[in-house]
């Protein structure tokens, strides 16, 4: 049996959908877990190869109806070429498609930058920790999300789940 766990997101399942190639990816989902277990949410980590990775993998966890919502945390740092603003641009696509498509909030802590500096002072260096910046914004969706289905009469469809209206 899982611990009672008291705090704003008592009750609520995040996952965290992580890139297993590079260490500011670890540190950005750290602080998300961090961030979600101080509010009560339970916490579930699901690593992916990679960044390009990450968005599909997300799409899989919140078609599973097994979370409220995920925070997706990545480094892509740009190379000699434009891939990475490729790459980044199809990440951030896709998550924003899945948080459409199943009404599931997505936090983006996907990092688009130039050097790996820059990802270390935005996975808890200098510049503070983008993953839990994202983790925030899943509860501030979930809040959101929660207001609008108590006005009465306005049925907005299931809270979670992978189908179309």
């Amino acid at each position: 049996m899982a611990p009672d766990r008291a705090g704003p997101l008592a009750g609520v399942h995040v996952g965290i959908v992580l890139s297993e190639r590079d260490a500011p990816s670890a540190r950005l989902a750290d602080a998300a877990e961090s961030w979600l277990r101080g509010e009560g949410a339970d916490v579930s980590r699901h690593p992916a190869p990679a960044a390009f990775e990450v968005a599909q993998l997300a799409g899989w966890l919140a078609d599973s109806g097994r979370v409220d919502g995920i925070v997706a945390c990545a480094s892509i740092v740009r190379g000699e070429t434009s891939h990475d603003r490729h790459l980044a641009e199809a990440v951030t696509a896709g998550l924003l498609e899945i948080g459409i498509r199943t009404r599931i909030p997505v936090g983006n802590a996907v990092l688009t930058v130039d050097t790996s500096e820059q990802a270390d002072a935005r996975s808890g260096g200098a510049k503070g920790n983008r993953g839990e910046d994202a983790a925030r914004a899943v509860a501030g969706l979930l809040r959101a999300r929660k207001r609008l289905g108590e006005r009465p009469g306005l049925d907005l469809g299931p809270v979670s789940g992978g189908g179309t209206r």
